[in-house]
């Protein structure tokens, strides 16, 4: 049985490596206007809203097992950072005075994936599903308030490990992508443009500046490098 399980891996088309690259959209759509803007008695916030900030980059393990007839299975776990900064008037009037939120909130996530791909020549064609999952999450805030008999603004600072935002911390995705593949020696070289459509979204926040959601139509820019069994 061994003996037969050794030839059976040794028969099979395997590939392990590294997968990396960059998003081309942002994963979070948000409502923002553009700044200074002004409220009563002299605050100001940098802007008004939602503004998203993605981190250039997403890398993570990779691996293909070869099927006949130019089919294989490609699976994925890719771990990236994203978040929002916020800036929320949320009491303006002269009368109440000023209470203003500011935000910088941060979340890591990993993305397990897994496509059916035909390959064609070095033309590489795929499709799958999406599992993304928020490891982790992280914010920093400040508070500005101000009332008609205040000399200055009273300002509290603080941090949290959560994010009012993040309405579940499970999403899912399906997933398409084409690229090409080739190899020199045991390596695979495997560039590809993968669209991601998020059916379950992790982010659907919603306060006075406006919302802030997980963007349905998410493209990233990938290169997998792999090391080959043939």
């Amino acid at each position: 049985m061994v003996c037969l399980i050794a030839l059976w891996l040794a028969a099979i088309d395997f590939g392990v490596g590294v997968r990396g690259g960059a998003p081309a959209t942002s994963a979070l759509e948000g409502e923002s206007q553009e700044g200074p803007y002004q409220m009563v008695y002299g605050v100001t916030l940098p802007f008004s809203g939602y503004q998203a900030v993605d981190h250039p980059y997403t890398v993570g393990p990779t691996a293909t097992v070869g099927l006949p007839r130019h089919f294989s299975l490609q699976f994925d776990a890719l771990y990236k950072r994203y978040g929002f900064n916020s800036a929320l008037p949320l009491i303006n009037t002269p009368s109440s005075g000023v209470w203003a939120e500011e935000q910088w909130a941060r979340v890591s996530q990993w993305t397990y994936s897994a496509q059916a791909r035909y390959k064609w020549g070095f033309l590489v064609i795929g499709a799958g599903v999406a599992l993304p999952q928020i490891a982790s999450e992280n914010s920093r805030y400040r508070y500005t308030r101000r009332g008609l008999f205040d000399r200055e603004s009273h300002i509290g600072t603080g941090t949290s490990d959560s994010i009012a935002e993040v309405s579940r911390r499970n999403g899912f995705g399906v997933i398409a992508s084409v690229g090409a593949e080739w190899r020199v020696g045991r390596l695979r070289f495997n560039p590809e443009i993968r669209y991601t459509r998020v059916t379950r979204r992790m982010f659907e926040g919603s306060l006075p500046g406006g919302p802030v959601y997980s963007r349905e139509n998410q493209v990233d820019i990938l290169v997998g490098v792999l090391g080959g069994t043939r």
